[in-house]
């Protein structure tokens, strides 16, 4: 089985979790306090677990890594264009 089957089969876990979670609530089983542990099950237990596998199962290639700082460096770029736009615009310091 290739990277991106257990990739899906990843994603696929969590889109049934939240389905699932969905079913429930509609079936009046949960209420909106519950929905809050789906979440966190999904957002703090499953999506983690298939990033690391996926990066587990996969060879480092030093390509990546200057890929990552040609983005890290892109998005530094944006966030001081988003500045000195808000800055013009005489934006709050809470809104900056």
């Amino acid at each position: 089985m290739d990277a991106s089957q257990q990739l899906i089969g990843g994603v696929l876990i969590m889109m049934a979790l939240i389905l699932l979670a969905r079913l429930l609530l509609k079936k009046g089983l949960l209420n909106k306090d519950h929905s809050s542990l789906f979440s966190n099950l999904v957002l703090k237990v499953t999506l983690p677990a298939v990033i690391f596998y996926s990066l587990a199962i996969k060879s480092f290639n030093s390509d990546y890594l200057i890929m990552a700082g040609i983005m890290a460096a892109i998005e530094t770029g944006m966030i001081i264009i988003a500045l000195a736009i808000a800055t013009i615009l005489k934006f709050d310091k809470g809104e900056k």
